[in-house]
């Protein structure tokens, strides 16, 4: 397994953004992270600030569901490495 490394707790996801071409494969995050706290280090990598980003997380190309709202930890949402999490920019 590609993930074996990972530490308790943690998934390596793919981030792809909707209005820019290039994606951040293998993004670790914790589990016990709010979807909050991830906006915020993803508008590291993407640039949206985080009251402008909703989180889609899928599975070979498919939408499961929107992460939200932002006080729930990620680990509710049954997230597993290798899935991918989708920045879309509400203020493109």
């Amino acid at each position: 397994l590609e993930f074996q490394s990972l530490a308790e707790g943690t998934v390596a996801v793919l981030v792809t953004h909707s209005n820019l071409e290039q994606q951040w494969p293998e993004i670790r995050l914790d589990l016990h992270s709010t979807i909050g706290a991830i906006k915020d280090r993803l508008y590291r990598h993407g640039g949206t600030g985080a009251g402008f980003q909703k989180l889609l997380l899928k599975q070979d190309g498919a939408t499961l569901c929107e992460l939200a709202p932002d006080d729930r930890m990620l680990g509710y949402f049954g997230i597993t490495s290798g899935m991918e999490i989708h920045i879309v920019d509400t203020d493109p």
